[in-house]
């Protein structure tokens, strides 16, 4: 089955959300037609949610102009997990990224979030720079050559593009936020491992969001333009969980 990222998941996550700010935290809210059809299957898929807010000062600006946006939590898994997981990312996400501060009620109207859904993970054979900034994301992999010390981080699809990266600097980049602090040579370079994917991802913000409680959740629909895409970097923590930078 096909996966595609769906304003009906943005609208789901702020639901799931809304429920853990006021003290639910026994009960979700209804399932979309879309998102309860890929439980339904049993889809399983490496996902992220993040969450973004309006900067202090910008308050009153679209979210359409992700400049104005800033990290306030993301976290995600690289490896398959059952679409019904989605809604723990959201909790973990908004209330449990051990960088920040957990979400307050009164932030909700401030908030955007992002559904991203992985899939086409495939090794990169040409090395450490075979992969299409703007479309591919990338998990870099290698290590130390004087410790044996294993590195890895991941940069999603639209990183690279958005901060004007290039593939030596994305490589050179990735390396450093894995933690790894020495001299990139042509060597390690060439020893490097680097795997590619791509993305479905979508995002709302709460104006939306609101607008639309009053009614139906609407129709499914897959945004991948640049445009639409909001600023989120990636550390590999754990095989299963990983924190958004």
């Amino acid at each position: 089955m096909e996966l595609s990222a769906s304003k009906n998941m943005c609208f789901y996550c702020f639901e799931t959300l809304d429920m853990r700010l006021k003290g639910n935290f026994t009960d979700s809210p209804p399932m979309p037609a879309d998102l309860q059809t890929y439980v339904s299957s049993d889809v399983k898929a490496p996902m992220f949610i993040t969450f973004q807010k309006k900067r202090k000062g910008y308050e009153s600006y679209p979210f359409s102009d992700h400049d104005n946006l800033e990290l306030r939590g993301c976290i995600g898994t690289l490896r398959p997990v059952p679409i019904v997981q989605m809604r723990d990312f959201v909790v973990k996400s908004a209330l449990q990224d051990r960088r920040f501060n957990p979400v307050r009620p009164e932030e909700l109207p401030l908030l955007h979030v992002t559904v991203s859904l992985l899939h086409k993970f495939e090794p990169a054979p040409g090395g450490a720079y075979d992969w299409e900034i703007g479309t591919h994301g990338i998990i870099l992999s290698f290590d130390d050559q004087q410790t044996g010390e294993n590195f890895s981080a991941t940069y999603l699809p639209e990183v690279a593009l958005e901060h004007g990266m290039t593939h030596e600097s994305a490589i050179q980049s990735l390396a450093r936020k894995a933690g790894y602090r020495g001299q990139i040579t042509p060597k390690l370079l060439a020893q490097m491992q680097v795997e590619r994917y791509q993305s479905t991802r979508i995002s709302m913000g709460a104006d939306e969001w609101q607008r639309l409680r009053s009614g139906n959740y609407v129709t499914s629909k897959t945004y991948t333009t640049i445009e639409q895409r909001a600023h989120v970097e990636t550390d590999v923590s754990t095989p299963e969980e990983v924190l958004g930078m």
